[in-house]
């Protein structure tokens, strides 16, 4: 239905390359975290990971001195800071180097990806050298318009030169560009460094492209470019459901209240005061007109009025020709995009995250972007079967073009069709979403541009799914356009359905072919059967470990599988790294699964992609460039449960505090434990599912002389204690007994926390950290100083293998004899001490 590539077997730009892409290296913890909790600043916490695992991204630590940060917002449905980095270079922006890292609101990593160029050489970032590029600005494009195929009669020139050291200017080009051209110095990656060149945006003169063009400013040569538009060619791909096919008209009264904080206005709102600006079809995320000659300007009359109480009610007919209810057509438009974008802010397409508005009413991101949407496009200049989807950084509008079909008699036009119209603003949110909504060239990669065309597909089935569809049902799309009766085969290679006898693909099938379309179908044929896997579960499929949670109609603020489906994935895109591969954004959506609903999806979400050739062993070929790709359809090893205990050893008379991890247990609730001693006593003990999903904490206290059954578990000097419980898989598919022992011994210990006192009140409150790094010390001779016989340790940070457990700031002091110890510690700067301790120990 669209490309995220140039497009070029359409528009005659054969000649135009696609950009080099530096290594991709993209770090999860599928069911976990890559670091523990922190309260320190997300950003702080962000380049402190980076540096200190900068060798498993393939780079020093001088390479994480360079960078801006192109893009940081917290996501509106899980807290989850996404930060986004960018190189730089000699005091220049090294494009496609992104960096994107996600802190939960705990201060846990959940996710990182880099592709920054590692080895550049480290200047100063006072004294960088001058850029000396050896063509200038107006000599770039002229090359790129030679490389483009273009006749250019009209030389390029300069509008405006603005200057700083990129040189930014801006150039006019009649004969290339149908807009100014933006144009700065940058650094593009090479196979073997980076080459300083010219980078230019360049909208086409028939608008079906909005280029991001490198030309090397010391050899002349075209060195990269992207495509910020999506197309394709209806004559072989059309839309889903949603059009004339489905039932008549209704209407609608006042459909923005459903979604009130999406558009609190209403949609012909611009300025955030009660009360229309304007009665035609345009408001704060929508212009809608009819753009027949393909200017780019909405035609004269073209946008329908619907007066002072906004009524809009034009004829339409199914007999007549599209210029004949082009009223409708524009209205119709205009409807369907301003609840897709209402639709897609509940699932966090946010403001923050680059959503389109022109007013973000004081919610972050950048504002001016409302989409231009254009009915009936180009149909009086012979444009047709085509639909495309232009999207440039957030804060400049994005286009929406959309065109007659002439496959029937008469005339079919898309903007009836709301499938197609889903599947053009599904472009538009994966291009903000993938790699921060400042980077629209974040899925330009092999697999990553047949990921976007899936996405968009998965986009159009879901919000056109309906209460009666069923998982095995086969969706045909594009049936409107092409002619076919609603139940139609459609324009894919197989119609979209969880029954792998009616579509059989697989990741495998990425070899067949890497053209964009067909690779769409892999990535959406994997994302439906999510879908339906989380509404039916195991109802479906007895492989699936979990019930369903059942389709719901509310596409707002539903609860149903198909809404958590819609969760999951949108929010895969914010967290999988810029230009990923067909695993990585497999990873990102096991990793948005960990943070919305602690891994409770776990088992299920490897399930569905194993079964289409993801699982565990599959082989992306080292690249999201790369072809060569394995399917492979095993599952990781199931984890098997664990206990831990809060300390290595006890002294009679302590509390023993048990934890269980065990991810087949999630939603249990609460696990009963036996713990039994050498001496013979045997006890009962109830863990609950306080700690997180599958993680159940609990406790028993020791003492001599117990009796079986009393609460109690009865210990000696000597004794040892056992905790055990049966696992239902071991990790290998088969169930086993789960063992854990401690020991009571005749010395004792001294244990703490060092915590952040915020309210002085010498009481650990809730939401007051640990304090890891504080060195603590036993003060023997009571002199207030660490002197060089006396024991010392420092509070720990957090254990990363022992989840259920936070460590920070704990500290111990083993095998103490019995007698009186002050316990000191060194302050920070900054801090005063609100709360000795003074331990007595008697044997």
């Amino acid at each position: 239905m669209l490309s995220s590539t140039s497009g070029a077997d359409e528009h005659g730009h054969e000649a135009l390359s696609p950009v080099y892409l530096p290594a991709m290296e993209f770090a999860s913890n599928p069911g976990g975290f890559l670091s523990g909790p922190s309260s320190a600043d997300p950003l702080d916490i962000a380049i402190g990971y980076l540096r200190s695992h900068a060798g498993d991204f393939g780079l020093t630590n001088q390479d994480l001195t360079q960078f801006i940060v192109s893009d940081m917002y917290v996501s509106s449905t899980t807290g989850i800071t996404n930060i986004y980095l960018s190189q730089m270079y000699n005091g220049l922006e090294v494009l496609n180097a992104d960096i994107n890292i996600s802190v939960m609101p705990g201060g846990q990593v959940l996710t990182a990806g880099s592709s920054f160029v590692g080895g550049l050489a480290l200047n100063d970032f006072a004294n960088p050298t001058v850029p000396q590029p050896s063509l200038t600005a107006v000599e770039a494009l002229g090359i790129f318009g030679g490389n483009a195929g273009i006749d250019v009669n009209d030389a390029p020139s300069v509008v405006e030169y603005i200057g700083g050291w990129d040189q930014s200017t801006l150039l006019t080009a009649p004969g290339i560009a149908r807009a100014d051209v933006p144009a700065r110095l940058v650094y593009l990656p090479t196979p073997t460094g980076v080459e300083l060149s010219w980078n230019l945006w360049v909208q086409t003169i028939d608008g079906a492209h909005w280029y991001d063009a490198s030309v090397s400013a010391t050899t002349g040569e075209l060195v990269g470019v992207a495509d910020w538009a999506s197309h394709a060619s209806y004559n072989v791909f059309a839309a889903p459901k949603e059009s004339p096919l489905d039932g008549g008209r209704t209407v609608e009264v006042d459909p923005h209240l459903a979604a009130s904080n999406a558009s609190p206005f209403g949609w012909h709102d611009t300025d955030g005061v009660a009360g229309a600006e304007f009665t035609v079809t345009r408001g704060n995320n929508v212009n809608a007109y009819a753009d027949r000659n393909n200017d780019d300007i909405p035609d004269a009359g073209s946008q329908p009025d619907g007066g002072a109480g906004l009524v809009f009610d034009n004829p339409f007919s199914t007999a007549d020709q599209p210029v004949d209810y082009q009223d409708f057509a524009v209205t119709n438009l205009f409807y369907w995009n301003n609840i897709i974008h209402d639709w897609h802010y509940q699932y966090g397409f946010d403001e923050a995250s680059g959503n389109f508005q022109v007013n973000n009413y004081g919610n972050g991101g950048l504002g001016g972007d409302a989409l231009e949407a254009q009915a009936q496009d180009g149909a009086d200049v012979g444009d047709s079967n085509n639909a495309n989807m232009l999207t440039p950084p957030d804060g400049t509008a994005p286009r929406m073009q959309m065109y007659e079909f002439t496959l029937t008699s008469p005339r079919r036009d898309s903007d009836l069709d709301a499938g197609i119209i889903i599947h053009e603003y599904g472009h538009g949110v994966s291009n903000r979403l993938t790699g921060g909504p400042s980077n629209s060239s974040a899925l330009n990669a092999l697999q990553s541009g047949g990921m976007g065309e899936g996405w968009s597909d998965l986009h159009a089935l879901i919000f056109t799914q309906v209460g009666t569809d069923a998982a095995n049902d086969a969706r045909g799309m594009g049936t409107y356009v092409l002619g076919e009766p609603a139940n139609g085969p459609g324009i894919r290679t197989y119609p979209y359905s969880y029954d792998m006898s009616i579509n059989p693909h697989t990741y495998g099938d990425f070899q067949v072919s890497s053209e964009v379309h067909y690779t769409g179908e892999i990535w959406a044929s994997t994302l439906w059967d999510l879908n339906w896997a989380l509404i039916d579960g195991n109802s479906l499929d007895p492989n699936l470990p979990n019930a369903g949670l059942g389709f719901d109609s509310d596409l707002l603020y539903g609860t149903g599988g198909n809404n958590l489906a819609m969760q999951l994935i949108m929010e895969g895109m914010k967290l999988q790294p810029a230009n990923p591969s067909f695993l990585d954004a497999r990873d990102a959506i096991l990793a948005a699964d960990q943070a919305l609903t602690g891994g409770a999806n776990y088992v299920t979400i490897w399930t569905v992609f194993a079964r289409r050739g993801m699982g565990v062993s599959a082989d992306d070929g080292g690249s999201a460039n790369s072809s060569n790709v394995t399917e492979a359809f095993d599952l990781p090893v199931s984890p098997k449960g664990s206990i831990e205990f809060d300390r290595p050893e006890y002294y009679v008379g302590n509390t023993v505090n048990i934890s269980v991890e065990d991810a087949h247990l999630i939603g249990l609730g609460s696990l009963v434990v036996t713990v039994t001693s050498t001496n013979g006593d045997t006890e009962n003990v109830t863990l609950f599912e306080v700690v997180g999903p599958g993680q159940f904490l609990g406790s028993i206290n020791s003492r001599s002389g117990a009796v079986a059954a009393d609460g109690f578990i009865n210990a000696a000097i000597g004794d040892t204690i056992s905790v055990t419980y049966n696992d239902a898989d071991d990790g290998t598919g088969n169930p086993a007994v789960v063992t854990a022992t401690a020991d009571f011994v005749d010395t004792d210990s001294i244990s703490g926390r060092v915590w952040r006192d915020d309210n002085l009140n010498s009481l650990r409150d809730a939401g007051e950290p640990g304090l890891a790094g504080v060195t603590i010390y036993l003060d023997l001779n009571d002199n207030g100083m660490l002197d060089g016989a006396e024991p010392s340790t420092v509070s720990m940070t957090d254990d990363l293998g022992t989840p259920s457990v936070d460590e920070t700031g704990y500290y111990e002091f083993l095998n103490l004899a019995a007698g009186r110890y002050i316990v000191r510690e060194i302050l920070p700067a900054g801090f005063d001490l609100t709360f000795p301790r003074d331990y007595n120990i008697i044997a």
